[in-house]
């Protein structure tokens, strides 16, 4: 109540201090850095092998391990990152840049995934 009695009795003093937020307030705006387009990072695949029941160690020797090598050798891999778990295998591949040729680097990962694999199971007399 004493708000609306003191603006009543001091308009100009009110215009002031309205004015004064405005000018602070488009001074603010114009501060704020505008980002219309969210940060993109790196393009990335994520393997995932999944092997129930094995522990986390085995997981990283046999699967986790081979499976960095082979998409090291992909052309533009800039980052490799990988996670062993029990019974999970996860391996993050970061490239520089995916606009010159989009599909031959994942082309790339899934043919030597595919071939490697494949040697494995033949080795193994599963195939």
């Amino acid at each position: 109540m004493w708000l609306i009695k003191a603006s009543l009795r001091n308009p100009y003093m009110v215009a002031a201090f309205v004015f004064m937020l405005i000018i602070l307030g488009s001074l603010s705006i114009l501060s704020i850095p505008i980002d219309i387009l969210p940060v993109f990072k790196a393009p990335a695949v994520q393997v995932l092998t999944y092997y129930p029941g094995m522990p986390a160690s085995s997981i990283e020797k046999t699967i986790t391990n081979r499976i960095e090598r082979w998409v090291n050798q992909a052309p533009g891999a800039r980052l490799v990152e990988s996670r062993s778990v029990p019974g999970v295998s996860v391996v993050k591949v970061y490239f520089e840049s995916l606009k010159k040729e989009p599909q031959s680097n994942l082309r790339f990962l899934v043919l030597v995934i595919k071939h490697e694999l494949k040697s494995r199971l033949i080795k193994l007399g599963l195939e």
